[in-house]
């Protein structure tokens, strides 16, 4: 979250997957390590948009921004977290479409998992687009 804080330059591509969070029951906020009980679910997407939104000012042109996360399963209940997170950045970001990762063992809590790809700027609106 201290990104502007790095002296970086521009890159062509940021790969990265955040701390999980579920939208129920969860009370540990996972953008502290988990050691705080001040876990909310819409504070927690606000501030990952804003993390991703410093990641595309850092973003070359046409740079791309790839993040592995997961729907979460607890119990019976799904948190959609990757479409949650594809959601807040379709208008900052141009969304290329999921990765659907299968794994050899899977993790018990993990619905489904994917490589979100966007890339920086947004799309075309169907009045520019050729």
């Amino acid at each position: 979250r201290r990104l502007g804080e790095l002296d970086l330059g521009d890159v062509d591509l940021c790969f990265t997957s955040p701390t999980y969070m579920s939208q129920g029951n969860h009370p540990q906020n996972p953008l502290t390590g988990y050691s705080t009980l001040d876990g909310d679910y819409g504070t927690y997407l606000a501030e990952l948009t804003t993390v991703f939104l410093a990641a595309r000012d850092h973003l070359r042109p046409g740079g791309h921004l790839v993040i592995n996360a997961a729907n979460i399963r607890s119990g019976e209940v799904v948190t959609p977290l990757a479409w949650d997170i594809t959601a807040k950045l379709r208008p900052h970001y141009t969304f290329l479409g999921e990765t659907y990762l299968r794994w050899d063992h899977p993790l018990e809590y993990v619905s489904a998992d994917y490589l979100l790809t966007f890339r920086a700027g947004q799309a075309p609106t169907a009045a520019h687009a050729s």
